[in-house]
């Protein structure tokens, strides 16, 4: 499993609500950097996927990782 390149993220994922911070995080690509979402950069990021279940994964301090997945 490739952790940072979020490989294994389904094409077909949903999209986010329209009129939703991140519905427009993905039109002007503001505090993103690809599929993760950078609150304070180098401090804290998460990415979120909900192909096939729901799973985050964030990065704090570029230094501890975590993932959290929940299946249908």
């Amino acid at each position: 499993m490739d952790f940072e390149g979020l490989s294994d993220v389904g094409s077909l994922a949903p999209w986010p609500e329209v009129g939703s911070r991140m519905m427009t995080r993905l039109a002007t690509g503001e505090d993103m950097a690809g599929q993760w979402v950078v609150v304070q950069e180098r401090i804290y990021r998460y990415s979120v996927q909900q192909a096939g279940g729901l799973r985050v994964r964030s990065v704090l301090s570029e230094y501890l990782a975590t993932e959290v997945q929940w299946e249908h």
